[in-house]
C-alpha cells in the first residue's frame, strides 16, 4: 500500500482542538472502580523464598578455597556412588 498526499503540518494542533472540544465524561463507575491485586498464600511464600535466596552469596568462597586446597594436597575424595547419583538425578545442584 502506498500512501501519498500532504501531511498536515499542524497535526498536533488538530488533536488538541479535538480534545478541548470533546467534553470529558466522568461517571460514578469510573470514580469508584480501582485496580486491585490479591496474592495467594502460596504466591506469598514463593516470594519470601525467592527473597531469601537472593540474600545468599552467589559463590561460596570458603567452599571453593577448601576444595582447591584438597585438590592441591591430593586429599579430595568423591565417592563413586554420590557421583553417579548426582549424574543421574534431575536436580544436579
Amino acid at each position: 500500500m502506498k500512501i501519498t498526499g500532504n501531511i498536515p503540518k499542524n497535526i498536533g494542533n488538530i488533536y488538541q482542538k479535538q480534545q478541548k472540544a470533546a467534553p470529558t465524561k466522568k461517571t460514578a463507575e469510573t470514580d469508584v472502580k480501582k485496580d486491585s491485586l490479591e496474592l495467594s498464600n502460596e504466591a506469598k511464600k514463593i516470594s519470601e523464598l525467592v527473597q531469601k535466596t537472593k540474600d545468599f552469596p552467589e559463590i561460596r568462597e570458603e567452599k571453593i578455597k577448601e576444595i582447591k586446597e584438597q585438590i592441591k594436597n591430593n586429599t579430595y575424595q568423591v565417592s563413586p556412588e554420590q557421583l553417579a547419583a548426582k549424574m543421574l538425578s534431575k536436580n544436579r545442584i
